[in-house]
């Protein structure tokens, strides 16, 4: 599932310009670890509130713009393990690469998508970056059938060629690309359904699927002498 960060500061207008450069050195380096998307917005229409606000929250000044800014990450595994390489990595520290914003007065936190209304249009951009979402989704079910996440019923170590024998015998590439399909056409089925009974079925229908598919999946590879870890 899709993983949102999303970010409000308030920048000094005078440093537009480098902020804009700051952001798109940081886009690429995000992308390296692993994020689909990063997006950048300049404050526009902000308007001032009595109780709470853009503007209130970073507790910008008169010579400062609001920017709202979002990163998208295949999934929050990911996500958290791009914060930590970002941290380490030294084209980001503050000593080289200095923010041109006052950070303790950044707003930011994680979120779930839950709705995502360009899957539901026709529209050519929105359906490529859902072909690219599916593709990541089915890159990381593929990558559970990896080495770390088994483990010999006999303690052994786990050898290389015996784990992929083993994996070819169970067809587990081929069972989760079929998953992965299937939860595509359980995200379109939920896009289309507007009755929250319908709705859980859908979900009922994809989860009973993939605890078949993944049952199926250990029974095999259990007979042929290897455990899940997790």
């Amino acid at each position: 599932m899709p993983y949102v960060d999303g970010l409000v500061a308030a920048v000094p207008t005078a440093n537009k310009q480098k902020y804009i450069a700051h952001a798109e050195q940081a886009a690429v380096i995000f992308r390296e670890y692993g994020v689909l998307q990063s997006v950048e917005c300049w404050g526009d229409d902000v308007p001032d509130g009595e109780i709470t606000s853009f503007p209130m929250a970073v507790k910008y000044k008169d010579d400062e713009s609001v920017c709202f800014s979002w990163i998208i990450s295949p999934s929050r595994e990911i996500r958290n393990a791009t914060i930590g390489k970002v941290r380490q990595d030294t084209r980001l520290h503050p000593d080289h690469n200095p923010l041109p914003l006052d950070g303790m007065r950044m707003i930011y936190g994680g979120f779930e998508m839950i709705v995502d209304h360009c899957q539901q249009t026709a529209g050519k951009g929105c359906r490529m970056r859902k072909y690219l979402l599916t593709a990541v989704v089915l890159m990381l079910m593929l990558a559970s059938g990896c080495q770390s996440k088994w483990v010999r019923l006999d303690g052994a170590s786990v050898e290389d060629s015996r784990l992929e024998k083993a994996r070819q015998a169970c067809r587990v590439d081929r069972k989760l690309a079929a998953l992965a399909r299937a939860e595509d056409d359980s995200d379109r089925n939920l896009a289309t359904t507007t009755s929250n009974e319908a709705r859980m079925l859908v979900k009922d229908d994809f989860d009973l699927v993939r605890r078949q598919v993944y049952a199926e999946i250990d029974t095999c590879m259990q007979r042929h002498g290897f455990r899940r870890l997790d």
